[in-house]
Order: C-alpha cells, then structure tokens, then sequence
C-alpha cells in the first residue's frame, strides 16, 4: 500500500484554526498600538499648546507694570486679564494686552492689531486669573489656572495648568 501524500481534513482545520488565532492575535496587536500611538500624540499637542499660551501670558504679565483691575474678570472663568504693559524690554512704548475665552479658545488683543488665537484644536474649558498684591510698596503678581481638553470620546485627554507671573513693571 502506497502512503498518500498531503493533508487529511483533520490536520487542514487544526492548521486554519492555527493560522486564524495567529492572524486575530496580530491585528489586536495592531490596533492597540495604533490606538497607543494617537492617544499619545492627542495627549503631546494638548500639552504643547498648554504650555505655549501658558508661556506666552506669563511672559506678557513679567512685561506688564498694571493689572486694570476694572476692566478685568478675576478669581472666576471664563477670565478676562487686561494689563498695561511695555512692549518689549528692549522698545518701553506702553501698550495694553487682553487675554480672554472667545468660546473655547483663548486669544491675546494687543493694542490696536487683531487678535490673535493662542489655542488651536484644543478646548479651554476654565481660565481663572488671580491677582496678588504683595502690599502697598510691593510688586504685583497674577496667577492663571487654565484647564485644556483634547481629543474626542476614550482618546480624550483633560490637563489643569498652573502659572505664576511677577509683574516686574509694578517694582
């Protein structure tokens, strides 16, 4: 009796079964590190862009030598910061500055020029200023509470940053 060659029914279903577990397995892989991979970009720009508006009204408060205090919404959100200020160290024309919500995006007005978005693709969803007054002879401080939001369903992310900025235009 001849031996046959090839597989018998049995050996070509364990074999598929085999090769269709080994397939499910990779494409989870897959996925999970797709899904990995765009969280954590979600997570970079929220953060870049956090950090970016936060750097950009602390340094505009270290220009500044007042807090209109009047005109400003402080210790509640949506904030409203309106400081007069020099404009650069090196060019002491005076100018005034605004950072406020327009919906769920903070802008800088400057002046007279247009205003400007410091977010773009994220939701601020609380921006608190604090001012400190250190005394009657002492320098000015404001403190900025700001919460962002980025992304959309499970690949949401929610950051709260801090900020301090001394006035050194008010000593």
């Amino acid at each position: 009796m001849e031996k046959q060659k090839g597989l018998s029914l049995v050996e070509t279903i364990i074999y598929v079964a085999l090769l269709g577990l080994l397939m499910t397995t990779v494409v989870n892989l897959l996925l999970t590190v797709s899904s990995v991979y765009v969280r954590a970009r979600v997570v970079r720009n929220a953060s870049q862009q956090g950090i970016g508006a936060m750097e950009r009204m602390t340094r505009a408060i270290q220009l500044a030598y007042r807090v209109d205090s009047s005109q400003s919404v402080l210790g509640s959100s949506p904030g409203d910061l309106r400081i007069d200020s020099i404009i650069t160290p090196t060019n002491t024309a005076t100018t005034s500055r605004r950072f406020l919500l327009s919906g769920d995006t903070l802008i800088l007005e400057e002046g007279v020029t247009p205003a400007v978005a410091l977010t773009n693709g994220i939701r601020v969803t609380n921006l608190t200023f604090y001012r400190i007054d250190t005394g009657a002879s002492g320098p000015e401080a404001v403190r900025i509470e700001m919460t962002i939001q980025a992304g959309q369903g499970n690949l949401q992310t929610t950051h709260t940053l801090y900020g301090t900025a001394m006035m050194r235009g008010s000593y």
